[in-house]
């Protein structure tokens, strides 16, 4: 005979509330399932597998959460889920991710010779909450390397489909031991909460048309073993967050150490239609001990806004802060209340033609600490850099604003009422002889320092008129046809540029004032 459960008693004696009824333990029981019902054992050396598939199948069917009780589930198959459910566990927490563990955790016995991924999501609505997934690694020695892992959750959708993988929530979940985390294909993918490290990818994006968000994502390289080669694979290896055809996602609270890349940005053809990262938005990020970029573009066409974070890249190897392959044409690059820390070489390396940057409240040190003589931000020849409230610390020997490229300061934004402001730019580049370089800047006065000679010249632009106001040679003019070793400023009609006459290159170090009247 079954058992009845009484009424509830929400007051330790007081009347029963209204509409309460009587239910069966039986009937109660079938609230939830757990993946023991159907005969997993949870002990991390029998084969869990076969149970854990059987009891996702039936919570799909009959509309079940599916509960993975603490323990440590051998599975040593793929296991496909192909209905909307929920799978949910314990949250593992852990004083030593390798000995100890206190919660569920999926332990990843296999090998990408059997399947690709752990958990093969081909369908919308899938939930997956409070599990660990864990990868079987040789013991770490002096000469290490680790076995590639499938992917610990693979959400899939066929390129043109309209159901599959899409609304992928990961929740409260870590990755430990595993070569390849999270993967996505579909759209309105949303991760909350997941901590830990991966060897080779922790989170990758492709094919991915709307709106997908990130949350409170957390690595270190130290997490899952602090011997050396773990540490140095990682380093050489890890790209935290990775990025295909991505439209519009949102990424907070993101958090890596000691990894290759932090985020990098692709070009990808695997998809359909094509194309790369679209309006993705950073805010609150930290960066710190990445070997070769925080952030490496590739993708043409990357669109990318970044706010409150920093960047510390690797200070004993040629890194960057910010990394932009020449492949990726057309990047624009919309960055705000951050600080570069430290890097081995340039804090922004642009190496990619018609890319656009917009900089402001940025504290830039300790870059070129490895090549010495590489410049603060450089940009490519055809590319532009505007740039409003940055502040230098100390860096290499090479100069604040590199050679080539456009850099313009914005300054400050006009306000009524306002006291007078003053907007700076430095900048230091080289015009070959008989040749000329356009400055593209506004009314203002312009501060010449010749590096072949040691000598200044002030001038004073206003409209298309240029007055020489001073000079401690008579190496300076107002011309656009300088003599020998003379250096002109000129407006040719489209903007101000500098001249310079027959005979030897310039190295020039200019600095542009622009004083505004207050209100």
């Amino acid at each position: 005979m079954a058992t009845l459960i009484p009424k509830i008693d929400f007051k330790n004696g007081g009347s029963t509330p209204t509409g309460a009824t009587n239910r069966t333990v039986n009937e109660k029981a079938q609230d939830y399932i757990s993946v023991k019902d159907f005969g997993a054992a949870g002990n991390g050396t029998t084969d869990d597998t076969t149970a854990i598939q059987n009891a996702v199948n039936f919570g799909i069917t009959n509309g079940k959460a599916v509960h993975f009780p603490a323990g440590n589930y051998n599975v040593t198959q793929q296991i496909t889920i192909t209905g909307a459910v929920k799978l949910y566990g314990t949250t593992f927490l852990a004083t030593n991710a390798v000995q100890d563990h206190f919660g569920s955790r999926i332990y990843i016995n296999f090998l990408t010779s059997v399947a690709t991924s752990c958990f093969y999501v081909t369908y919308n609505g899938v939930q997956i909450e409070g599990l660990q997934f864990y990868g079987n690694q040789p013991t770490p020695t002096g000469a290490w390397t680790p076995t590639t892992t499938p992917w610990s959750v693979y959400a899939y959708r066929a390129p043109g489909a309209d159901i599959g993988g899409d609304g992928l929530k990961i929740k409260n979940c870590s990755l430990y031991g595993v070569s390849h985390g999270i993967k996505a294909d579909g759209a309105w993918i949303h991760i909350d909460g997941l901590t830990g490290i991966c060897f080779n990818t922790m989170i990758d994006l492709d094919g991915c048309y709307d709106v997908c968000q990130i949350d409170n994502v957390m690595a270190n390289s130290y997490w899952w073993n602090t011997t050396a080669s773990v540490v140095d694979y990682i380093h050489a290896n890890l790209i935290f967050i990775k990025l295909g055809r991505v439209d519009n996602p949102q990424f907070n609270n993101i958090f890596i150490f000691g990894a290759n890349v932090g985020i990098q940005c692709d070009y990808s053809s695997a998809v359909t239609p094509v194309g790369s990262l679209s309006l993705g938005c950073i805010s609150n990020f930290g960066f710190d001990f990445l070997k070769k970029a925080c952030v490496y573009i590739t993708g043409v066409n990357t669109r990318l806004l970044m706010q409150n974070g920093y960047f510390a890249a690797d200070t004993t190897v040629a890194s960057n802060g910010i990394l932009i392959d020449s492949s990726a044409t057309s990047v624009n690059i919309d960055l705000s209340n951050a600080e570069f820390t430290s890097s081995g070489a340039e804090s922004i390396l642009c190496n990619s033609a018609s890319t656009n940057f917009r900089v402001s409240n940025v504290y830039v040190k300790n870059w070129a600490t490895t090549t010495t003589t590489a410049n603060g931000f450089d940009i490519d020849s055809n590319s532009l850099m505007l740039y409003a409230n940055v502040l230098w610390g100390a860096g290499g020997t090479g100069t604040r604003l590199g050679s080539t490229g456009t850099f313009i300061c914005g300054g400050p934004i006009d306000e009524p009422n306002r006291s007078a402001a003053v907007d700076v730019s430095q900048h230091s580049f080289t015009v070959a002889a008989s040749a000329n370089y356009p400055l593209l800047l506004g009314s203002g006065q312009l501060i010449i320092t010749s590096g072949t000679t040691g000598q200044t010249g002030l001038y004073l632009m206003s409209g298309t008129t240029v007055v020489l106001v001073s000079q401690t040679s008579t190496q300076f003019v107002v011309s656009s046809t300088p003599g020998a070793g003379s250096i002109g400023v000129f407006w040719n009609g489209t903007t101000y540029a500098i001249y310079v006459g027959s005979g030897s290159d310039q190295v020039l170090f200019c600095a542009f004032t622009r004083t505004r009247p207050a209100g």
